[in-house]
C-alpha cells in the first residue's frame, strides 16, 4: 500500500488551488495479486493485480506516474501479464480516481469512464536485424 499527503498551506481566496495541487492524505496504492510460473509445457508465467494502483505502464506514454505535479492519479483496475521466455502480454482495464475540489470526495461523474489496452514486449531477434557475415575468401 501507498498513501501521499498533498496538503497546500498559506493560499487564499484568489488562488487557483485545485485537485492537481492539493489532494490531502489519499491512498494512491492498495491492490493484491497472485501470480503463477511454469504452466503447460511450455512454461508461461501469469501474474494479476487488482484495487488502486499507479504505475508506469508500457513505455510510459500513456499511463504513467506524475513526475511534475504535487498529486498523482491512480486508476482503480485489474492488470495482468502473461509471459514465456523471450515475450510478455500486458492487459489493463481500469479507471481513474478523480476527486471533487475543495471537497476532496470522489467525483462519480466519472464511475463509467474506462481505459485500457494491451502491451506486447520481445527480445527475440528477427533474423534479418542479425549481422551479416561476409564470406572469407581463400588467397589467390
Amino acid at each position: 500500500s501507498e498513501t501521499q499527503d498533498s496538503r497546500i498551506a498559506l493560499d487564499d481566496s484568489a488562488s487557483t488551488v485545485n485537485s492537481s495541487h492539493e489532494l490531502g492524505t489519499k491512498a494512491l496504492q492498495l491492490y493484491g495479486g497472485a501470480s503463477w510460473k511454469d504452466l503447460g509445457s511450455r512454461k508461461l508465467s501469469f501474474q494479476v493485480e487488482g484495487g488502486r494502483l499507479t504505475r508506469d505502464w508500457g513505455a510510459r506514454r500513456l499511463v504513467a506516474r506524475n513526475i511534475y505535479r504535487n498529486t498523482t492519479t491512480p486508476f482503480d483496475g485489474v492488470l495482468a501479464r502473461v509471459g514465456g521466455k523471450a515475450w510478455s502480454l500486458q492487459a489493463l482495464a481500469s479507471r481513474p480516481v478523480y476527486y471533487t475540489y475543495p471537497d476532496m470526495e470522489r467525483d462519480h461523474r466519472f464511475d463509467s469512464e474506462l481505459f485500457g489496452g494491451l502491451y506486447f514486449t520481445t527480445t527475440a531477434r528477427r533474423e534479418a536485424s542479425r549481422p551479416i557475415e561476409r564470406a572469407r575468401r581463400a588467397p589467390a
